[in-house]
C-alpha cells in the first residue's frame, strides 16, 4: 500500500496559486485528475490564472478590451446610447494615458523591445472608431 500524499501542503500551494498544477502534482506524485477530484470533493477555491502585471500587459488588454467594446458596439448601432458613449470615451482617454506613460517608460529604457503588437491593435481601433462615428 502507497502514503497518502500530504493533501494539506498540497492544497496550500493549489490555492496559492503561484505555481503550475503539474508542477504541484510532479512534486507530491500526484495525478492531475486525482487532485482535481480532491478540489471538487472538498470544495477548494478555483484557481484564477495569473495575469501580467506590467505596464505594457495592462496597456494590451486594455487595448483588447477597447476592441471588443467597439466590436459590440458596431453591432447595435441601433441602440447607441449615453451610457456606451460615456464609457467608449473614458477607455479611450485612459488608453491614451497609459499609452503615453509606455512611451515615455520605453524613452527612459532603450534596451526595452517595442511592442508592434500594441501599435497594431491602436491602428485597427483608430479605424474601427472612424468607421462607428462616420455612421
Amino acid at each position: 500500500m502507497t502514503d497518502e500524499p500530504d493533501w494539506t501542503a498540497i492544497r496550500a500551494d493549489y490555492e496559492a496559486g503561484m505555481r503550475p498544477v503539474a508542477d504541484i502534482c510532479a512534486q507530491y506524485a500526484v495525478e492531475g485528475w486525482r487532485l482535481y477530484q480532491r478540489c471538487e470533493a472538498e470544495g477548494w477555491p478555483r484557481r484564477r490564472a495569473a495575469r501580467a502585471t506590467t505596464r505594457s500587459a495592462l496597456v494590451t488588454r486594455l487595448y483588447r478590451l477597447l476592441e471588443r467594446q467597439i466590436t459590440e458596439l458596431e453591432m447595435k448601432t441601433d441602440d447607441l446610447g449615453d451610457k456606451e458613449a460615456a464609457i467608449l470615451g473614458t477607455l479611450t482617454r485612459n488608453l491614451e494615458k497609459l499609452a503615453d506613460l509606455d512611451r515615455k517608460e520605453q524613452g527612459e529604457r532603450k534596451d526595452r523591445p517595442k511592442r508592434t503588437d500594441i501599435a497594431v491593435l491602436r491602428r485597427k481601433l483608430a479605424e474601427r472608431i472612424d468607421r462607428l462615428t462616420a455612421n
